[in-house]
């Protein structure tokens, strides 16, 4: 890897920095990148900048925005948690006096691109013994990207051998293209090159209507009269000697949009809630409403790098999109590990100076869907005590314009038809055997509240079915039929 010494930066005019009609990256690049072979995201940044003798040096840092996976070849940790061998087009690039732009692989090999190529135009892109990789220039022409046009080059690699003669490889046909304002949109790893042919492609810029830039709490909750979204929420405590307070309380919400208000500077919703507990058959209801400012920003990304902070260890912030059945959404994911826990005992707050502590908290923001889902753990061990608590909540169902994803079954009845009659079941508690009374034919199943059918068979319209219990846990569980038109659920005990 070519040193890259510490100079006082000579940070480069816009003037110059677009001198050319195109420029793989320039001073403020900062754009979201998908990696096709890890379906990871990654956030280009330019962190530092000198000129000398004609020649522009760039550092880059291009790291997953996913949890840092160490067992990545191609991206490592150094001691303090400092991140390395990251960046898909190599830690330090030059942009020479002539134009050319030369990268680094991780052998110190150079590879030479020049983007100003005329269409039809060749050049050598590197040599590695008896090898020769060449980049053509293949095509320039208007492309639509991010949700805008722009002028795009495309480049083309084919491997030769020394006497230029076409070879087979598995780099042929691979493609580079920069866009004229935007810079690279679609390229290989240099870093590696030619070692491995990952290939990544731009996903998302700056401002938001080409990605992800500034988020505010109205962008996130994003509702519309009669979205439907359900959760399974947790809240657990296991502590020893203060065993008084241990407990684990399970329950199921639904929250259903009724109206949307906007105001110039918010949004108001008015929203039903309904929940019932895993150890009960009574179903809560409440009307109530939540507010939502425009003009509170919670994000700015595209985030580089994690965050060091007072007090915690390491955090780690992620914004990458995640496909829901049909739907793509940007996921905003914040989470770090904190030594802060809470004494039951004292009723404080504090960071254990012996013994064993661990915290944790992480939560997704996803657009439109809320939050996706949040969990809070703290855990310590000491001679006097030891405390365990994870409270957590997740989405299990969401039903957001003609998109549904999850199961619907968690809270609440379903709705039937007039005239038709509900599904009967006894006893209820049950032990051995529940019998039901269906007024439809269909699959009949026994559900339990994660969501896993325990038992199914079938059943005719008003008749009665004996279905075995005696191997289930003790617990709540949903009886449903369900045929083509109906679906009918209700609630029984096994004790």
């Amino acid at each position: 890897m070519k040193n890259l010494y510490v100079i006082i930066l000579t940070l480069l005019s816009p003037a110059f920095l677009f001198s050319q009609n195109f420029a793989p990256i320039n001073q403020d690049t900062k754009s979201l990148y998908s990696v096709n072979e890890t379906g990871k995201t990654f956030s280009l940044s330019i962190e530092n900048m000198f000129t000398a003798n004609g020649n522009s040096f760039y550092a880059t840092l291009l790291i997953p925005q996913t949890n840092y996976d160490v067992s990545d070849t191609w991206c490592s940790f150094s001691p303090g948690r400092s991140i390395t061998n990251c960046a898909l087009l190599g830690d330090t690039i030059i942009r020479k006096a002539d134009e050319t732009w030369v990268f680094f692989n991780l052998n110190n090999d150079s590879i030479y691109f020049n983007p100003n190529l005329n269409q039809g135009s060749e050049q050598l892109l590197a040599q590695f013994d008896n090898i020769k990789y060449s980049l053509s220039c293949t095509s320039v022409g208007q492309e639509n990207f991010l949700q805008t046009t722009d002028q795009v080059k495309t480049f083309t690699l084919q491997a030769k051998d020394v006497n230029n003669n076409n070879i087979s490889s598995p780099w042929n046909g691979k493609e580079v293209k920069v866009s004229q304002n935007s810079g690279i949109i679609e390229g290989v790893n240099f870093k590696n090159f030619p070692d491995s042919i990952q290939t990544f492609q731009i996903i998302g810029s700056i401002p938001l209507q080409q990605g992800i830039y500034r988020i505010s709490s109205a962008d996130i909750y994003d509702f519309q009269p009669g979205d439907i979204f359900q959760r399974h929420n947790r809240d657990y405590i296991e502590s020893h000697p203060n065993t008084i307070q241990n407990h684990d309380s399970i329950w199921y919400e639904k929250i259903t949009i009724l109206e949307r208000t906007d105001f110039t500077d918010s949004v108001v919703y008015l929203i039903q809630k309904k929940w019932f507990m895993d150890n009960s058959l009574i179903e809560n209801i409440d009307t109530v409403t939540s507010s939502f400012p425009k003009t509170d920003t919670i994000a700015i990304v595209p985030i580089e790098k994690p965050v060091l902070i007072e007090n915690v260890d390491y955090w780690d912030k992620s914004f990458q999109q995640i496909q829901l059945d049909t739907k793509k959404y940007w996921n905003y994911s914040k989470n770090y590990i904190d030594g802060d826990t809470y004494c039951p005992v004292t009723n404080c707050i504090t960071n254990p100076t012996s013994g064993f502590w661990y915290g944790y908290k992480s939560n997704d923001r996803t657009l439109g869907l809320g939050l996706f889902q949040s969990m809070d753990f703290a855990q310590y061990e000491i001679p006097s005590e030891q405390y365990f608590r994870e409270i957590s909540s997740k989405l299990v169902y969401f039903k957001k314009g003609n998109v549904t994803w999850g199961y619907q079954f968690m809270v609440g009845e379903e709705e039937i038809a007039e005239n038709s009659k509900p599904l009967a079941i006894s006893p209820n508690p049950a032990h051995d055997n529940v019998r039901i009374e269906s007024p439809i034919s269909g699959l009949v199943q026994i559900i339990d509240l994660t969501g896993k059918t325990v038992y199914s068979s079938t059943i005719t319209e008003n008749s009665s079915e004996s279905l075995p219990t005696q191997n289930l846990e003790r617990g709540l569980y949903l009886i449903r039929v369900i045929n083509k038109s109906t679906s009918l659920t209700q609630k029984f005990i096994k004790d």
